[in-house]
């Protein structure tokens, strides 16, 4: 009975070892993957993602911010617009159509569409005076940043 017992200990560990190492398997396979979406998720974005690019941003005159900014292919809704962190009251302006003009008051309140692979500008008055200003653009599919300098 003594060489029977030896193998049913070798078995039974055999056994254990591979149970062990499934569970290790699986789990392991669990957390990558739930990574590996989750990644592939916020590269593509969930839904529609935010296709604007900021072209330039600048402080005109005494208290003017411009920033000048393109959708890309998808349509945008511009929602507010933050300069340093304070909601402000700005005028949109884009090409509507071909020799036509769309300017539209941004208030928090209300959105406006931005027609895909078109150029905006968004003119702000700065709240206080200041050589800089870090200016937030709010759209429904998410946020864009941009610093805006003096002109000297």
């Amino acid at each position: 009975m003594r060489g029977v017992s030896e193998y049913v200990a070798a078995l039974l560990m055999t056994i254990i070892t591979l149970v062990a190492g499934a569970i290790v398997f699986i789990y392991s396979y669990h957390v990558v993957s739930s990574y590996s979406n989750e990644f592939s998720s916020r590269a593509l974005g969930a839904g529609r993602s935010l296709s604007v690019a900021v072209l330039a941003s600048f402080i005109r005159g005494s208290n003017q911010v411009i920033v000048i900014g393109s959708t890309g292919a998808n349509p945008a809704t511009l929602r507010a617009v933050y300069i340093n962190e304070s909601l402000t009251i700005c005028t949109l302006s884009f090409a509507s159509a071909p020799g036509a003009t769309t300017s539209k008051q941004v208030d928090g309140s209300t959105g406006t569409v931005i027609p895909y692979r078109t150029v905006f500008i968004v003119s702000c008055t700065l709240p206080g005076a200041s050589n800089m200003a870090v200016v937030k653009l709010v759209f429904d599919e998410g946020e864009v940043y941009a610093k805006a300098g003096r002109l000297v």
